[in-house]
């Protein structure tokens, strides 16, 4: 029982880049994602690549740094997110 509410309270409590993130990724796919897939779509988003390669060469390392931060807020919240994708598939 107090998994449960805990659990509740903290997919409410995601943030608010990860939701517009998961929002996207649904509308852009037409059918339904399942939960893995998704994850690895929000992966492939934030790990390095050119997105970063286009930054460092200008010289603005804030993508890099926000692309960090919110690949440990994944890496951290796997179960999290999971539980929060299959309560807005309910």
């Amino acid at each position: 029982m107090y998994n449960k509410k805990v659990i509740d309270i903290s997919t409410k409590m995601i943030p608010e880049w990860l939701n517009k993130d998961i929002e996207q990724i649904s509308r852009k796919e037409e059918v339904s994602a399942k939960p893995g897939f998704i994850i690895s779509r929000l992966y492939n988003q934030y790990s390095p690549g050119y997105r970063h390669l286009f930054t460092a060469m200008t010289g603005n390392t804030e993508w890099a740094l926000i692309a960090r931060e919110r690949l440990n807020y994944i890496d951290e919240n796997l179960d999290l997110i999971v539980k929060h994708l299959k309560k807005r598939k309910d």
